[in-house]
């Protein structure tokens, strides 16, 4: 049986047992290597620096994980000739719920791209389908072919509200606690708030009144398309400038699916949303991509819809490029 070969990720507690009850026998740095021997659960027996022990499986990376640094060129000829479509499609007849219906739907229209992407990454396409799925229903563009957006104003106050206070509070509100939520805006002082998430009208004509008031702590505030990848992210996805971003986020969706693929295995041979979601830890996945205030929901909404599109997907698709 050929040798099982991981390096840890951080300053790491080789225990005596499974569990944190066990005594630490050793503290093991980041990027010590380590042989793993056998599993248990969430645990790796491993042997690391002649001593044998457990240690937690979320914070070692396999060799059989690492993926080729860099990011995914979305302009490769490659990539520009796979079909968006699978080769397989989802049937009406094998879907009944709800919730198959939208997986089934995100499958269908982006499937073969998602599937060439994941085997580049070591993933299950069946990840990404309910990643897609939870972040914008799996589409990238609204009815009248504008990207799909949504507008933070806790990040639009960050970036530029706290050096303008006065003029950010007359047209801008979030909770202070939970700063995510109870967005609202008014264009006018004289105006009441209103609230604006989950109209795409209202999303795109708040975003572009900020945009008068500061045109890239505005377009840094925004989630775009498919993946709801912030702009403020550019550089995490391989993109210059956040103008880069959204010139390309809105032209085509496949540029929103390879930067979904680029955001999650970062420049390097790998990353922590990458080594989460090959591990199927899907909480540890959306703390890093939705923010821990965020976590609990859509890492479980993430994970159930991992195990339903399992029943509903074809028996085989695209092969990775």
């Amino acid at each position: 049986m050929a040798q099982r070969m991981g390096r840890t990720t951080t300053h790491l507690n080789l225990r005596k047992g499974p569990g944190p009850r066990f005594a630490v026998i050793a503290i093991l740095k980041p990027q010590t290597r380590v042989q793993v021997l056998d599993e248990q659960g969430t645990w790796l027996r491993v042997l690391a620096r002649g001593q044998e022990g457990f240690v937690h499986r979320d914070f070692v990376l396999l060799e059989m994980q690492r993926v080729r640094p860099g990011f995914i060129n979305p302009d490769d000829p490659r990539l520009i000739a796979t079909p968006l479509m699978p080769a397989r499609l989802i049937a009406a007849g094998a879907v009944q719920t709800t919730e198959e219906r939208l997986l089934a739907g995100v499958w269908n229209r982006l499937g073969g791209l998602i599937e060439v992407l994941s085997g580049q990454l070591k993933l299950e396409p069946a990840v990404a389908v309910a990643v897609f799925a939870t972040e914008s229903g799996g589409r990238g563009f609204a009815a009248d072919d504008r990207m799909i957006i949504r507008f933070e104003n806790h990040l639009f106050y960050d970036f530029w509200g706290q050096r303008n206070p006065t003029r950010f509070n007359q047209h801008f509100r979030f909770s202070p606690s939970r700063r995510w939520q109870n967005h609202q805006w008014r264009r006018d002082p004289s105006q009441p708030f209103q609230a604006f998430h989950g109209d795409q009208n209202l999303e795109w004509e708040v975003f572009n009144f900020a945009r008068a008031l500061d045109d890239q702590a505005a377009k840094k505030s925004i989630s775009m398309g498919a993946p709801q990848i912030l702009g403020a992210n550019h550089a995490s996805i391989g993109y210059e400038s956040v103008d880069q971003m959204l010139e390309d986020f809105s032209q085509e969706i496949r540029y929103q699916v390879v930067g979904f693929f680029n955001f999650i295995r970062g420049a390097g041979s790998t990353s922590r949303m990458l080594a989460a979601l090959q591990a199927g830890n899907y909480l540890q996945f959306a703390a890093y991509y939705n923010g821990p205030g965020n976590a609990a929901r859509y890492g479980g909404l993430i994970g159930g819809r991992v195990e339903t599109f399992a029943r509903i997907r074809p028996a085989q698709g695209l092969q990775p490029v």
